[in-house]
């Protein structure tokens, strides 16, 4: 598609511009918006204002199978009849595209599009300028600038490509937008994507990043171009890179400067640009109105979390509640109805204060190492309970060749025995599981013993013995949906269940080296 596009051999199409004014005059009435197609060379409605060498060639195929715009075009051409004549006279057709609406400057880049699937603005015709209907976006995103940007020349192809519903084309312009975000950039994105004509994914890319770079932006003067919608957007959401303090800092001195913009708007005109004017002499922090303060900052007030605030003595948060921006204090520094503080970062059951956290990384990364060292610590006081033990047997009952004294329980048979009050849970967190339950672990822990691969390991007679049964003891744990540590269950079952089975302890041993103490 690229050779076709870069030779264009067997074009059957030709594009050319002319200006509104010249379509409707040369057809002696307004036509709609957008294109007309004529029979090249021939007189009517539509001809090329230019000679041949202005017109650009391409492929009717191609044109109709990537945008819906040029395939009602063309079709109804055909349904007039006047594909038929082309055919006759083997003319290619010419469509006449209105430059107020499809500048010509961007047409090599729409092609090009067309016939590979890339955005490439190198082919933007940048002597060639582009006014008419798309002069409200440029106005928005050029800020009275004279030359275009690459920002704003995607910006403008995106409204072409919609106006040709060609997908492709408007994916990769807001591609290059997002790839272009940066300070700079980011409230002229910001206000071209929030209108209607805008990107609604864009909008949210340009949303992500001011939550991703707030700590950047307000320490600029971009802080103070953001408009109040888009603000809120930003500390409404969890992902928020800032902590409570800063974000309630900058807001408060977001709607300072705002306040200081209206004082001078208010400001008559013989007073503007004066000694006297607020711009020039500048607005100390006592002489703002705070009720005004107030009212601009009450939509955003309420989005920070100031039950959040790190230390809970902070100066920032101290004084927005001496100036009454705040009206209630955070409801964790309020006393309880039982007495002490809440705390608002729990979800407790007779507390209904609990505020989720937002997701600000350094909180995040602190949480995770806490929960690793809380982790490690169960893990050292589990150890605590584990006994270094020989390989050597010590005594003669663990080396015997007796049938484990846990059958008994199977086939009911009698113990002796005083009975005691039987323990409720193994290694002090695991619930014993109901008698029957454990008959069946045992009933399965014998037939893994009878298998072949396990008395062929039993069989290899190298001190080992004792590591096979506590292998096997894990897996019948395991297929029961047990914890590792209720090993004991299958070592010692009388322990748990007095009344059922014998007091002599099961012969099979944990590993060689541990074993748990009860």
């Amino acid at each position: 598609m690229r050779g076709l596009f870069d030779y264009m051999c067997y074009y059957d199409a030709l594009l050319s511009f002319s200006s509104d004014f010249e379509m409707a005059e040369g057809c002696g009435e307004r036509l709609p918006a957008g294109a007309v197609a004529s029979v090249g060379g021939g007189p009517g409605c539509g001809a090329a204002p230019g000679g041949p060498d202005e017109d650009l060639r391409a492929h009717k195929a191609v044109l109709s199978a990537r945008s819906p715009f040029f395939r009602n075009l063309l079709q109804r051409r055909i349904r007039t009849g006047e594909e038929m004549t082309e055919r006759t006279l083997q003319t290619p057709t010419r469509i006449v595209l209105d430059e107020s609406i499809i500048p010509r400057k961007y047409v090599r880049v729409i092609l090009h599009c067309m016939y590979t699937d890339a955005v490439e603005l190198g082919l933007v015709l940048r002597g060639s300028p582009s006014a008419g209907s798309l002069g409200e976006v440029q106005a928005l995103v050029a800020g009275g600038r004279g030359a275009s940007t690459r920002t704003e020349e995607a910006m403008e192809l995106y409204h072409i490509a919609l106006f040709l519903e060609f997908s492709m084309l408007a994916q990769g312009c807001e591609d290059i937008v997002v790839e272009s975000l940066a300070l700079d950039s980011l409230v002229p994105i910001l206000k071209w994507s929030s209108q209607p004509y805008g990107s609604k994914w864009v909008h949210r890319q340009a949303l992500h990043f001011l939550c991703e770079e707030f700590s950047h932006v307000v320490s600029s003067d971009v802080l103070y171009d953001l408009s109040k919608e888009h603000l809120l957007g930003a500390i409404q959401s969890d992902y928020l890179q800032a902590s409570e303090q800063d974000i309630l800092k900058y807001v408060v001195k977001w709607g300072e400067q705002q306040l200081i913009k209206r004082m001078a708007d208010r400001e008559p005109n013989l007073l503007s640009g004066t000694a006297h004017s607020v711009n020039k002499r500048g607005v100390k922090r006592r002489d703002l109105d705070v009720e005004e303060l107030k009212e601009i900052l009450s939509p955003l007030l309420p989005f920070v979390r100031t039950e959040h605030i790190l230390p809970a003595s902070s100066d920032v948060l101290s004084d927005a509640l001496k100036r009454g921006l705040i009206s209630t204090p955070p409801s964790d520094m309020l006393p309880t109805a039982e007495g002490g503080k809440a705390h608002s970062w729990l979800r407790q059951k007779n507390s209904g204060i609990y505020l989720r956290p937002r997701l600000f990384s350094p909180y995040v990364e602190e949480a995770k190492s806490v929960l690793d060292e809380m982790m490690v610590e169960q893990t050292d006081l589990v150890r605590l309970r584990l006994v270094r033990m020989s390989n050597v047997p010590d005594t003669l009952y663990m080396v015997n060749n007796a049938v484990p004294q846990c059958c008994h329980m199977i086939n009911h048979q009698p113990m002796a025995g005083n009975p005691t009050a039987a323990p409720t849970v193994v290694a002090n967190e695991i619930p014993v599981p109901r008698l029957s339950v454990v008959k069946d672990m045992i009933r399965r822990l014998q037939e893994l013993r009878h298998t072949e691969q396990v008395q062929r390991a039993y069989a290899l007679n190298c001190g080992e013995g004792a590591t096979v049964s506590y292998e096997l003891q894990l897996r019948v744990l395991r297929e029961f949906g047990l914890a590792d540590g209720a090993t004991e269950l299958l070592q010692n079952p009388y322990k748990f269940f007095p009344t059922s089975g014998s007091e002599t302890r099961v012969r099979s041993w944990p590993s060689a080296r541990w074993v748990v103490v009860g």
